[in-house]
């Protein structure tokens, strides 16, 4: 299963071009979902701090990134949007842990940010919807408007027929129906309401 895990995100993620070192630990941030998942199903009596070191240990290497690179490269725009929603994934995962070092807020805004200097295309789409997904879920207001509009764009390019975790390349690997819950359907039934007024 983890050997499967680790070849679908490098593929995916080589793809969008995303920085080797960075697919690197998106792949450690998969194996870390698929064991919190396995241990709640495994145990009524599953207790998330056990996580707690791996989850700021991940924090801190996409917090990192970013400034390890070499001097005057900057970082590319799908890095950092990946990264940036990688951090809000990673929130969402565990709310049980408050002393994250990252808010919400500005993560949604330079994510945001990040996927409007992104051009969607087919190779790069299912990167683009998890993040659009996992933006979209907690956001709010004129942001959330935002990212369904941004979803709708992505159905423009490619054709999603469901957001369920199984149908979604990513995620396959990096679950949202019971990351986000309820404002994760919200979002897609908005997204779809959206959808069909646009392309109506």
């Amino acid at each position: 299963m983890i050997c499967t895990v680790d070849r679908e995100m490098r593929k995916i993620l080589t793809a969008c071009e995303v920085h080797p070192d960075l697919i690197s630990i998106m792949t450690e941030l998969a194996c870390f979902a698929q064991a919190i998942r396995f241990a709640s199903e495994a145990s009524i009596f599953f207790d998330p701090t056990t996580f707690s070191e791996d989850l700021y240990f991940l924090e801190y290497n996409f917090l990192a990134f970013s400034p390890s690179l070499p001097d005057g490269e900057p970082e590319a725009k799908i890095d950092q949007a990946c990264r940036l929603g990688a951090l809000l994934y990673l929130k969402a995962v565990l709310q049980e842990f408050p002393h994250s070092t990252t808010g919400s807020t500005f993560l949604l805004t330079h994510l945001q940010e990040a996927l409007e200097d992104i051009t969607i295309q087919q190779s790069n789409s299912a990167l683009l919807l998890w993040l659009a997904l996992v933006g979209g879920s907690p956001s709010k207001g004129e942001m959330r408007l935002w990212f369904v509009d941004y979803l709708v764009r992505i159905q423009s390019v490619v054709l999603v027929i469901s957001f369920d975790d199984f149908e979604v390349d990513m995620s396959r690997m990096l679950g949202l129906k019971k990351v986000f819950g309820r404002s994760f359907e919200a979002l897609w039934n908005e997204t779809m309401v959206r959808s069909g007024a646009y392309f109506a």
